[in-house]
């Protein structure tokens, strides 16, 4: 087991989460202020899967997952070098890029100040994320 995994097994037993998935990728990043505005125009016109709980666009850490049922969880998102961002799933890819994601092993795509703080650049590899639910549920 990797020290990943370790810890991030500490934090779901700490707080209570359950895993609901994991993936390791790649992953890319949006633009500056995309994912806020993006989150923002899905929460005032409600695109989200129901029963998600809706967007906290508000939340300090604001990500992109591949596939659309993903809107409205939690993830935690790591990468060696960088620390663990429990992150909000705002958005998703488009059907017509689901493909060209799929085939690069695209996990998430995180906001501008989330790549900026990992000291990201272009596609980075080897990204964890831990879908998570709360509870027993």
């Amino acid at each position: 087991m990797t020290e990943a995994m370790v810890i991030a097994k500490l934090i779901f037993l700490i707080t209570g989460m359950r895993v609901a998935g994991y993936e390791q990728g790649v992953a890319a990043f949006y633009a500056p202020g995309v994912m806020q505005e993006v989150c923002e125009r899905r929460a005032r016109n409600g695109w989200y899967p129901v029963g998600s709980g809706g967007l906290n666009c508000d939340w300090p850490c604001l990500v992109s997952g591949i596939e659309p049922e993903h809107i409205g969880e939690m993830w935690l998102v790591y990468h060696p070098g960088c620390s663990y961002h429990l992150c909000h799933v705002v958005d998703c890819g488009a059907a017509h890029d689901l493909p060209a994601l799929r085939a690069r092993n695209e996990v998430v795509e995180v906001s501008w100040g989330l790549a900026r703080d990992c000291g990201w650049q272009g596609y980075v590899d080897g990204v964890h994320v831990w879908r998570i639910g709360g509870g027993d549920g």
